[in-house]
C-alpha cells in the first residue's frame, strides 16, 4: 500500500503537521529547483511516474503540482513527452512603477544582475536632456545583464547623475534593484517614470547576451524615473526579447 511522506523530498519526520497542501509543497520545491537552476532552461523534469516515486504520493497530486508550475509560466508541457522549463516570461503593469525584481519576484521567480560595466561619460543629447543637464556632462553609465531563473532576460543601460551613479555602484547590485537604492541614496521617494515602448533591433553585443539571433526584433523601454521632488534621477534603455515580455495597462473609456 502506498505511504504519504510527510515531508518534501521523502519520508521522515512522518509526525510533522502539514501547513499545506501536499501539491503545494511539491510544486514550492520544483520552483525552487527551478529558479535557482538545478534544471536549466528547456530542460525536462522528471517524468510523473518519477515524481510519484520521489515524493510518494498519487498521480492526481502531481500532476496538480505540475499545473502549477504552468500557471506560474515556469514549466510548459509537451504532449506524450512531460513538462520543460520555460524561458521566464513578466507580466509588467503600466500603472504601477516595479523594478525588475519587485515584478519577478512576486511571480515567484529568482532575479539576479550582472553588472557588465561602469563608466563615467559624457551625457548625449537624449540623456542630457532627460536628467535636466547640459550636453556634455559627465554621467555615470551603468551596464547590467539580468537574469531571471538564470536566464538571460534583460540588457539594461542606465544614466545617472554622476555622484548619485557613483554611490550606488557601492552596493551589491548583483542582487539589488537600484530603485530600491534611490530612496536612501537620496532620502527621497520615487514618484513616478515616463515610459516609450517600441520594437527594435538590437546591436550584436545585446543580442548575443540574450541568446536570441543579431539583427532579430527586440523590445526596447525608453525609461526615466523621478524623486518625489520632481527631479529626474535615472534614464535608461532595457532591451528584452519579445517573448520575455507582456504589458498590461487600464485605459478609461473617458
Amino acid at each position: 500500500m502506498m505511504t504519504t511522506a510527510t515531508s518534501v523530498g521523502g519520508p521522515g519526520t512522518k509526525n510533522r503537521e502539514k501547513s499545506e497542501p501536499r501539491y503545494k509543497e511539491i510544486g514550492d520545491e520544483l520552483r525552487m529547483q527551478i529558479t535557482c537552476g538545478s534544471y536549466r532552461l528547456a530542460e525536462k523534469l522528471p517524468s510523473e511516474h518519477e515524481l510519484m516515486q520521489r515524493y510518494e504520493t498519487s498521480r492526481a497530486t502531481v500532476r496538480k503540482a505540475l499545473a502549477g508550475l504552468a500557471q506560474m509560466g515556469l514549466v510548459y508541457s509537451r504532449r506524450g513527452e512531460g513538462y520543460f522549463v520555460s524561458r521566464p516570461s513578466l507580466t509588467q503593469d503600466l500603472q504601477r512603477l516595479q523594478g525588475l525584481s519587485e515584478c519577478a519576484e512576486a511571480s515567484g521567480h529568482e532575479v539576479f544582475s550582472d553588472v557588465l560595466s561602469t563608466q563615467e561619460v559624457p551625457a548625449d543629447p537624449t540623456v542630457a536632456a532627460s536628467l535636466n543637464l547640459a550636453a556634455d556632462t559627465p554621467v555615470f553609465e551603468l551596464k547590467r545583464l539580468r537574469y531571471v531563473n538564470r536566464a538571460p532576460f534583460s540588457f539594461d543601460v542606465s544614466y545617472f547623475p554622476l555622484v548619485l551613479g557613483q554611490e550606488l555602484v557601492k552596493a551589491d547590485l548583483s542582487r539589488v534593484d537600484v530603485y530600491s537604492l534611490l530612496g536612501e541614496l537620496l532620502d527621497d521617494d520615487l514618484s513616478h517614470a515616463d515610459y516609450n515602448i517600441e520594437v527594435t533591433a538590437a546591436e550584436q553585443e545585446i543580442a548575443l547576451a540574450l541568446d536570441a539571433p543579431v539583427g532579430g526584433s527586440f523590445i526596447r523601454m525608453t525609461r526615466v524615473a523621478f524623486m518625489m521632488s520632481g527631479k529626474p534621477v535615472d534614464f535608461e534603455y532595457v532591451y528584452g526579447r519579445p517573448d520575455s515580455y507582456r504589458f498590461k495597462v487600464r485605459v478609461p473609456r473617458w
